[in-house]
């Protein structure tokens, strides 16, 4: 039974790690997404500017 609680510990643990590492990317990707958009914008105003 002991193994059984251990392993779901483990288990768990894991999972919030990976839960953890997912967000991050997430906030990451969007911050990226920011970043683009933005450069992207300032490229077209440029461009209309010619």
């Amino acid at each position: 039974m002991s193994d059984h609680v251990v392993q779901i510990t483990s288990t768990s643990s894991e999972t919030g790690r990976m839960a953890s590492y997912a967000r991050d990317s997430a906030v990451d990707l969007s911050r990226q997404a920011d970043i683009l958009k933005c450069e992207v914008d300032d490229f077209i105003v440029s461009v209309k500017a010619m």
